[in-house]
């Protein structure tokens, strides 16, 4: 297995490119417009980042975390995981364009998920975390875009 936490340089990212970023996370289509069902958390303090990253394998200088609205028993439920995962690809697209690594995990560890919904502040009874991107500077050119599912359980 790669060691991912490897391929992030310990460089804080830019604002300038971080709002760009989480300005390509809200374009994403729904099929429930309005209004989007989802929030979008960048975690960028080395602080907050490191409380996070405890309870996940990836290390990287800025954690986007994609809360899509929970809706029980409809057929909107799946519209919306899959538009809070399209908010994933358009992070990791744009992190590419900005020379920026990205991973995505939509399948993170129990410990994580609890933490980021702590830190977030939103409820789960509400919502549900559809992604996580792990985004920074890559620590070598050639490949930039990490993508790997992994399921657990």
């Amino acid at each position: 297995m790669i060691n991912f936490s490897e391929k992030f340089l310990d460089v804080p990212v830019e604002d300038g490119k971080l709002k760009i970023l989480e300005e390509s996370t809200l374009y994403v289509p729904h099929g429930y417009n309005p209004p989007q069902p989802w929030r979008v958390v960048v975690v960028k303090s080395p602080e907050r980042v490191r409380e996070l990253v405890k309870f996940h394998r990836i290390k990287s200088p800025v954690i986007f975390l994609f809360f899509v609205e929970k809706w029980v028993s409809t057929d909107k439920c799946m519209t919306t995981l899959a538009s809070g995962c399209a908010q994933a690809v358009n992070l990791a697209v744009q992190a590419s364009a900005l020379n920026l690594a990205c991973f995505i995990d939509i399948d993170p560890p129990k410990d994580f998920v609890d933490k980021a919904f702590e830190m977030a502040k939103i409820s789960k009874i509400e919502y549900d975390l559809s992604a996580v991107g792990f985004v920074g500077y890559p620590a070598k050119e050639e490949k930039k875009v990490f993508f790997e599912v992994e399921r657990r359980g």
